[in-house]
């Protein structure tokens, strides 16, 4: 077996305490993973969840993943709508922030990261179990995305005047039209439950699915901004260059036309400056921040949490971006945002003379998965540099 070099050993051994730290039981017995170690946020969300089932799915049993996800599915409104959270006693909340004072509508990212959750579970079952599962919910997942508001282009619409709290690390956020990175989450929703029907069901949807998924690839260049090079977060409120939703479209392999994605490496490449802080992402460029926020009439402070601050949450799919073109760079931004979590903490986001929740588990996981990538495919560059630069901190085993 080949040796692990030390800073991956380092990242996994932090992942799996991370996520071992998360755990907390429900009162039916269901074992819960909450986004941090902390308890802070003591109830189980979807989006996070996903994320750590997605990139650091190896420290989360099989049977763990089937009743946390039926958690949330006995838990879908009569009309569809996926909770935003579940708490220990079982208590659903659709909305982010607070229940009493809800930052807006039910969160728009709640479905399609629910689907992409039950995808990692049927691929991790054998073939009859993986059927038997589709077969019981596959109605129920069709209707998280149904119940979802599309423009007559088959993006995701949020309407300025009956607003929802959007991707739930902008749920404080008032983007509004047409929205960027909430349509490429049913992108992928879409493309998975077509592969998932055409692998565990009748077939009979499948062409349906891809069909939705195709309006959205033929759509998505009305959110691009020609004169910048970027895609833009919504097209009304909040019409700004999203960096997180530009680096997850190439991670996740959107097909938005080789040309675009070579343009968009390169104003990463070139405004590193104007996004990182010790490797960590912000949401908007460097001196910019949203335009309207949720609940109605209020603000979050400008350089910090979602107005600002810096966060691991997106500093995998930036790395392995930035690694198509320029790995050392790439391993430059990695080594960073490493040894400062090392030394300091992993934090939910930070700035200067600011840090939000250490033991934040995305900003472990979600590292974690870009780097196995960047390993499996063999990015020799990108090692090599990674190897030189943390040579003396972190020594291969």
């Amino acid at each position: 077996m080949k040796p692990e070099y030390r800073w991956m050993g380092i990242l996994r051994e932090k992942c799996e305490s991370l996520i071992y730290g998360c755990r907390i039981t429900a009162e039916d017995g269901t074992t819960l993973y909450t986004p941090d170690n902390s308890k802070a946020y003591n109830a189980q969300w979807v989006r996070d969840f996903e994320y750590m089932v997605e990139y650091a799915g190896e420290y989360i049993p099989v049977s763990n993943l089937e009743k946390s996800i039926r958690y949330f599915l006995v838990r879908l409104r009569e009309d569809g709508w996926v909770p935003d959270r579940v708490d220990a006693k079982g208590h659903p909340v659709y909305s982010a922030g607070p229940e009493a004072s809800p930052a807006g509508l039910a969160n728009l990212d709640n479905g399609p990261f629910l689907i992409l959750l039950v995808n990692e579970l049927l691929r991790n079952q054998d073939f009859r179990r993986a059927r038997e599962f589709f077969t019981e919910w596959r109605s129920a997942l069709g209707r998280c995305l149904t119940v979802l508001p599309y423009s007559s282009n088959g993006l995701i619409y949020n309407d300025p005047q009956a607003i929802h709290s959007p991707y739930g690390f902008t749920d404080l956020i008032g983007k509004t039209g047409e929205l960027f990175k909430e349509s490429l989450l049913c992108w992928r929703a879409f493309r998975s439950l077509e592969s998932m029907d055409k692998d565990f069901g009748d077939g009979s949807e499948a062409g349906e699915y891809a069909a939705r998924a195709k309006d959205i690839e033929n759509s998505i260049g009305k959110l691009y901004d020609e004169t910048q090079g970027m895609f833009l977060a919504a097209t009304e409120d909040c019409r700004q260059i999203d960096i997180w939703g530009n680096a997850y479209m190439l991670y996740i392999g959107f097909p938005c036309g080789s040309k675009k994605a070579e343009t968009i490496v390169r104003w990463f490449i070139k405004n590193q400056d104007n996004y990182f802080y010790y490797g960590c992402v912000r949401h908007l460029p460097k001196g910019e921040y949203w335009k309207r926020f949720l609940p109605e009439g209020t603000m979050v402070e400008k350089e910090t949490y979602q107005n600002g601050a810096y966060w691991l949450t997106a500093s995998g799919w930036l790395i392995w971006c930035i690694a198509q073109q320029d790995p050392q760079a790439a391993a430059k931004a990695f080594t960073q945002c490493l040894s400062w979590s090392v030394d300091n903490g992993f934090y939910e986001c930070i700035n200067v003379n600011y840090t939000k929740l250490d033991n934040y588990v995305v900003s472990g996981t979600n590292l974690f998965g870009a780097l196995k990538r960047l390993l499996r495919e063999n990015n020799t560059s990108f090692i090599s540099e990674t190897e030189r630069l943390l040579h003396g901190k972190f020594q291969a085993q």
